[in-house]
């Protein structure tokens, strides 16, 4: 029954009993709810005949919901069941386009109390309806034209009666920027967020394409509607990521003016691994109040490569750094060359550099949200990151690379009882001594991926003491980052007598307590590691310099380095093939 159930007339229904004996029979006729009557208290079915009973449904008296009853007549039982329509209204969606005329568009409607979300019909002639509970709703509309979308969203509507809105493409105001040179859009995005139902929904959509965008401008309280835009821009050696959050509604004006010396500027240089190669890069923000999701694009850039990068900086922009890399002769991304730089936020009108792609490879405990070395109570957990560039502030992302990486992690104590063995990069470890006791974490991982002769094959021990903490402790081990003047490519000159590598040693993010490095020594292999001889080594303190000799005739360089601290907590890093001679690599 249709909401106003209550309004409806009664509805009868003719129930019929037969009777197959010879003998008539005499039945008490009973329901068992308030809402059904019957039109006789017992009826009479003669021998070998029927008899018929009205029964009688008051819609007044149904609740809302399904329901039902039982009609009982002696033995016999029937039940009867009826739904009522909770209290619910037509709303009637037109769309028209920005040419005047019926539109083709996707439509929904989000219930703001609930967060309950429904889809609209496709449009016939710009005209859509469907019954929505009663309520206060926001109802979203993308319409198409030709080359060109309008996203809408209309704000909070109270749903009492029947409804009529007109969403009109035509009021749309164009998405895009204005920059101090010439710039082709690349990608564009609009975000919604809305407070509902206690939680947080979020819509939009994006475009890689050369259509035209617009949005309808639109009042809303910022409790319930956020909005931004987010475009791609570039041309020239110079990139632009530009997040637009708007508090509350939607502006009139959707162009922003982008100056070079308001925004943030990297020099982003781009190396390759040995050889020229396919890179994809995204930076995607967080940028819009409330935003539990971020939707970015991978764009496609030839490897190695220099550009200027700017971008919206401010502080509730966050920005997720991503860069794949794949063959030139792979068509698409592959997901086991990604680096991640983790959600940055940039000051506005500053400059800095940042390097891509840069040997050499090591084990990361440090950039990752779920991450690292940790105590709690008698147990820990490891978490590694095998194969993070030579760049301080990125990693790699071994959640794509999982499927092309074979490792192995394992938890000793000093005398080499194996306590805890994992085939992958994470490992748990459980029942640990309360006393204080040294440990050993051995980890290691290989790969052979088509887009690097490099860093083969990657390991590290560390060595530290623990004993039972009261919550979870980041470990103080020393970690490793290593790196040099390399070129484009990832190599050296050859046949140096003396090449400067650096070597930067911390202690693990989140760790407090840790002890000054005292000692710093580095080996070196032009054989895969089948040989290795001792380097000079200057510094102190977090920086060193391992001076490495490239003998001739040498194709890779692989490094062992191993740092101490006062507390006798050391790394032991090792990566084979770290980096290449300058000459054509295989």
């Amino acid at each position: 029954m249709k909401f106003p159930h209550v309004q409806l007339p009664p509805i009868t229904k003719k129930l019929t009993y037969r009777n197959s004996s010879a003998q008539a029979v005499t039945l008490p006729v009973v329901a068992d709810h308030a809402a059904i009557t019957v039109g006789a208290k017992e009826v009479v079915v003669p021998g070998n005949g029927t008899a018929e009973v009205d029964v009688t449904l008051d819609p007044a008296k149904v609740a809302v919901g399904a329901g039902g009853a039982r009609i009982r007549a002696g033995n016999s039982v029937v039940v009867a069941g009826f739904t009522a329509e909770a209290e619910m209204y037509e709303m009637t969606v037109t769309t028209v386009g920005r040419d005047g005329k019926p539109s083709d568009a996707e439509v929904s409607a989000l219930e703001l109390d609930s967060g309950e979300s429904v889809d609209f019909a496709q449009p016939v002639d710009g005209v859509t309806t469907l019954r929505l509970l009663k309520g206060s709703y926001s109802v979203d509309a993308l319409v198409h034209g030709d080359a060109e979308h309008t996203w809408a969203s209309t704000g909070k509507i109270v749903v009492d009666k029947p409804t009529a809105v007109v969403i009109d493409a035509r009021q749309g105001k164009e998405v895009g920027a204005r920059f101090d040179r010439a710039a082709g859009r690349k990608f564009v995005a609009v975000d919604a967020v809305y407070q509902a139902g206690g939680s947080r929904v979020q819509t939009g959509v994006s475009s890689r394409t050369s259509d035209a965008f617009f949005a309808v401008p639109v009042k809303a309280d910022a409790s319930y509607f956020n909005f931004g835009t987010f475009q791609i821009w570039g041309g020239g050696g110079h990139e632009y990521f530009v997040a637009a959050p708007y508090a509350g509604g939607i502006p009139g004006e959707l162009r922003p003016r982008v100056r070079d010396r308001e925004m943030y500027g990297e020099k982003a240089r781009y190396r390759a691994q040995g050889t020229p190669a396919i890179g994809s890069r995204s930076s995607t923000p967080f940028y819009v109040k409330g935003q539990a999701v971020a939707f970015g694009v991978a764009l496609d850039l030839a490897i190695p490569q220099r550009r200027v990068e700017h971008f919206t900086g401010r502080p509730d922009v966050k920005w997720i750094m991503d860069f794949f890399q794949r063959p030139v002769s792979q068509p698409s991304v592959g997901f086991d060359g990604h680096i991640s730089a983790g959600r940055l936020v940039f000051p506005g009108g500053k400059t800095a550099s940042r390097s891509w792609n840069s040997v050499v490879a090591s084990t990361d405990l440090n950039l990752r949200g779920f991450h690292g070395l940790v105590r709690y109570g008698n147990n820990g957990y490891v978490q590694h990151w095998p194969f993070a560039p030579g760049e301080p502030d990125a990693s790699d992302e071994f959640v794509f690379g999982a499927p092309y990486v074979q490792a192995r992690t394992r938890l000793s104590t000093v005398d080499g009882k194996v306590l805890a063995e994992s085939g992958g990069v994470f490992a748990n470890f459980s029942g640990l001594p309360e006393a204080q006791a040294r440990y050993v974490l051995d980890v290691e991982a290989t790969r052979s991926p088509k887009w690097t002769p490099f860093a083969p094959k990657v390991s590290a021990r560390f060595e530290f003491a623990s004993a039972k903490t009261d919550g979870n402790v980041y470990l103080p081990v020393p970690t490793v980052r290593i790196s040099g003047a390399f070129d484009d490519l990832n190599r050296a000159p050859a046949g140096c007598r003396v090449f400067p590598v650096d070597v930067s040693v911390v202690p693990q993010a989140g760790s407090v307590g840790a002890a000054e490095v005292k000692s710093v020594s580095v080996q070196a292999s032009v054989d895969d590691g089948v040989t290795w001889r001792t380097v000079p080594v200057v510094g102190a303190g977090a920086r060193w310099k391992a001076l490495v000799a490239h003998p001739a005739g040498a194709e890779f360089v692989s490094l062992k380095v191993k740092a101490v601290d006062a507390a006798g907590y050391s790394v032991e890093q090792t990566t084979i093939r770290a980096y290449g001679i300058n000459r054509p690599l295989g």
